[in-house]
């Protein structure tokens, strides 16, 4: 990454821009893009913001959430290039991040925010006994039928909903503990 790198627009028309973010942070990057995106759709209707040469972009649901708070609908992707997983010798996952969302008017908005892990051939590097994929202790424990957690970077939405609900974090937290499915 390069940290004094800062992104900008190389190419554009009233309805879509091209952001070149010179190996600078992918969320500030993308931040701009979204931001820019959004001014677009609300004077044309719609927009495209497409970004290259950029780091790490975080999680899209958060540039989702940009668009549904000025009231628009979202989509957001991108196709990265692979990477070494987690104990990993050679450059095999690729996480292809996808995130959509529509506002919900008087009722919660609906965001879904995944990655396609796609890992094919890992090889190990030596002295490593596995490889971890993303989440891939987590799936193993919802085979479980372990209790579910609430990851901390999807906390702020969900305490979100829960107010725009009328409940309380201490209501929900009861309920799922006299079922048994609350991790604590």
């Amino acid at each position: 990454m390069v940290m004094d790198a800062v992104p900008e627009v190389v190419d554009s028309a009233d309805t879509w821009a091209v952001w070149d973010g010179h190996r600078s942070s992918g969320q500030w990057a993308f931040t701009l893009a979204t931001r820019k995106a959004i001014e677009q759709a609300a004077d044309h209707g719609i927009a495209i913001g497409m970004v290259h040469n950029y780091n790490v972009a975080g999680s899209f649901g958060a540039y989702i959430q940009m668009a549904i708070d000025a009231g628009m609908v979202a989509m957001a992707n991108t196709s990265l290039p692979l990477v070494s997983p987690w104990g990993g010798m050679e450059n095999v996952l690729s996480g292809a991040p996808f995130a959509a969302g529509i506002p919900g008017g008087d009722l919660p908005p609906i965001i879904s925010d995944v990655s396609m892990i796609d890992a094919q051939a890992a090889k190990r590097r030596p002295g490593v006994d596995e490889i971890f994929l993303p989440g891939e202790r987590g799936a193993r424990h919802r085979e479980d039928a372990g209790p579910v957690a609430v990851l901390p970077a999807h906390w702020e939405p969900f305490e979100r909903i829960v107010a725009e609900e009328g409940l309380s974090l201490d209501q929900l937290r009861s309920e799922f503990a006299s079922r048994g499915s609350l991790q604590a």
